[in-house]
């Protein structure tokens, strides 16, 4: 007697290696996606949404690197604050050069600067040190002229008073990791993702803010901000900012092997 044929079991194969075949083409989608630098969908997620991650992400390194210039203008003039700086580890703890220049700041000049343990320590040329007697009286110039040749050159530390101040004229880019952490968290105005761009030098998804600023997040991996611009005018001036963010490894920060207390030099030369 002639076998039978098993038509049910045919049609079940047939279903089986039919969907054999979607499994392996949508697995090829999610490839392909990857390839293209998308893996997350980033490029298409919501803006707010990323900030918030992009917020929790920077929580988790310890290193922030930060570079670039901020500019603001207004009637009185031009300030400008150029950076290239690291945080490492907890708040207060940075390393890097600050170049002030501007009317509205209580320091001028570069200055290389170093804050540990809630000291900051400089280590600065005359330019920087000479701003901060301001208006040339007699006495001014004549505690000038002590003065330089204590700190000029060498690490000094800055009572807190002056700690504070330089942190404020820096606009707070001397604490990088905390600079990004509120540029993110305070972002302002409609937000929007403009997908996958360049800015700063530096590629990944943009968010743009309808107040003017634009950060910049990896399209792969943490959520890190990588680049922050900023270009608003108002009538009483302008403000650009553009700063390039990384994240560096093995970083410390310690205070300087041999240091002079700017408070103790200033009480010397009063006494003279």
């Amino acid at each position: 007697m002639a076998p039978r044929h098993h038509p049910t079991t045919q049609r079940r194969g047939s279903r089986l290696a039919t969907n054999a075949l979607a499994a392996v083409a949508a697995l090829l989608l999610v490839l392909g996606a990857a390839a293209c630098g998308s893996p997350s969908g980033r490029a298409a997620a919501s803006a707010p949404i990323l900030l918030q991650q992009a917020a929790a992400a920077l929580a988790d390194v310890s290193a922030v690197h930060l570079s670039g210039t901020v500019v603001s203008k207004t009637a009185a003039g031009t300030d400008t604050v150029s950076v290239d700086a690291t945080s490492a580890g907890a708040s207060g703890t940075a390393e890097g050069t600050l170049d002030l220049l501007g009317p509205g700041l209580g320091f001028s000049g570069a200055a290389e600067y170093l804050t540990n343990g809630g000291t900051t320590y400089v280590d600065a040329g005359s330019v920087f040190w000479k701003s901060l007697f301001g208006t040339q009286t007699a006495r001014a110039a004549q505690i000038e002229g002590k003065l330089l040749p204590k700190v000029v050159g060498r690490w000094v530390s800055l009572p807190a008073a002056s700690t504070d101040n330089m942190y404020k004229d820096a606009l707070g880019l001397s604490e990088p990791k905390v600079f990004v952490a509120d540029t993110i968290t305070s972002a302002k105005g409609t937000l929007s993702n403009a997908g996958d761009q360049s800015l700063g030098g530096a590629s990944g998804v943009q968010i743009n803010s309808s107040t003017g600023v634009k950060i910049l997040v990896a399209t792969n991996g943490a959520v890190l901000p990588l680049a922050v611009t900023d270009s608003s005018t108002k009538s009483t001036g302008s403000f650009q900012m553009s700063l390039r963010i990384s994240y560096p490894t093995g970083v410390t920060v310690a205070a300087p092997a041999q240091s002079v207390s700017l408070s103790a030099v200033e009480a010397s030369l009063q006494q003279k």
